[in-house]
């Protein structure tokens, strides 16, 4: 009988962490503001505001479905960029759904790469999710796109 009440307390406890929402806010003027609705090994969940910029805000998702799926999608005024990763395969597919960064939307995502780092950073200590990781990376990734450059799907498989 004691076996089932641990686990049935073990099974409480995850399921209570995984509900638990990381409330933050890691504010900088000239930097823009991450805020954060959810922070945990499996999902991230927030937004970056540039307060001074006509592209002002990205929506930040990205989500670990199983031991290897990755999920990743970004939210602009007028586009959304996707990625999912197969960590097994080492495979991906990108789409950007044909959009053409602006500038400033280049610029919102490269700031918001350096915000989202930085918050993870302090909250697991270098050793952060690879989802997070991942989305740190795209947001990078795709903060350098060419000018007047669709971005459109692209799978790329290693194996």
């Amino acid at each position: 009988m004691s076996l089932v009440r641990t686990c049935v307390r073990i099974t409480a406890l995850m399921m209570l962490s995984s509900l638990m929402a990381v409330q933050a806010n890691e504010t900088s003027k000239e930097n823009g503001t991450l805020a954060v609705q959810l922070s945990t090994f499996h999902e991230f969940r927030g937004h970056f505001v540039l307060p001074y910029q006509d592209a002002d805000r990205v929506d930040i998702r990205s989500k670990m479905s199983g031991a290897y799926d990755v999920a990743i999608r970004f939210i602009l005024d007028k586009a959304e960029l996707e990625a999912q990763f197969d960590l097994v395969t080492e495979s991906m597919v990108l789409d950007g759904h044909n959009h053409i960064l602006k500038d400033d939307e280049k610029q919102l995502l490269g700031k918001a790469s350096q915000a989202l780092s930085q918050f993870l950073q302090k909250e697991y200590d270098e050793e952060f999710p690879e989802h997070s990781f991942l989305a740190v990376q795209m947001l990078a990734y795709w903060s350098k796109a060419p000018k007047d450059f669709a971005i459109g799907r692209r799978e790329i498989h290693t194996r």
